[in-house]
């Protein structure tokens, strides 16, 4: 009697198992897919803090008075080369990111997209212009996502955004940012 009572304590019913591994895959496809929304988001985050941080370099040009009419500063891609999934350093020593970044220290880290630049100073009567221009591929299928923002300078000296791709709202438009 205490051989067979030893016996029916040892280990878990077939049963059990089955409903354990059930409730486990319910759980992981939840969960998974949520997990993979959540890296995209944090991915996407990056986007619009770098090309404000372009921008407002662009406009310390212009407020130290260190852009004269006529003249165009550009930035290429960078981190150069064709962007992934994964974080690439950039290069900010190059030709037009000199300028526009007085410390190197400006943007820190990898970048998951590729961004460039071109600044136009307008001579008189002639506004000036600046392009920005993110490029990135966050979930590795290949297709590249573009976002570019269009700035013309005003009459105060202010940008303002006059044009945007694609025209939907970027996640730092709701903060105030």
């Amino acid at each position: 009697m205490t051989n067979r009572r030893a016996k029916a304590v040892r280990g878990f019913t077939l049963i059990e198992l089955m409903v354990t591994a059930a409730i486990l895959g319910v759980l992981a496809s939840v969960a998974i897919p949520e997990f993979e929304l959540f890296m995209i988001r944090s991915k996407v985050a990056e986007r619009p803090l770098v090309m404000k941080r372009i921008k407002q370099g662009v406009d310390d040009l212009y407020r130290m008075e260190r852009l004269l009419p006529g003249t165009d500063i550009v930035g290429t891609y960078q981190p150069a080369g064709t962007p992934g999934n994964m974080k690439r350093p950039p290069d900010f020593t190059q030709p037009g990111w000199t300028q526009v970044f007085s410390s190197f220290a400006d943007i820190e880290g990898t970048l998951y997209y590729s961004y460039s630049f071109q600044h136009h100073e307008g001579n008189a009567g002639e506004p000036s212009t600046l392009l920005v221009v993110a490029v990135g591929d966050l979930d590795g299928d290949g297709l590249q996502s573009v976002r570019w923002d269009f700035y013309q300078r005003d009459s105060q000296g202010l940008y303002q955004q006059v044009g945007r791709y694609p025209a939907t709202p970027d996640l730092d438009d709701s903060a105030g940012f």
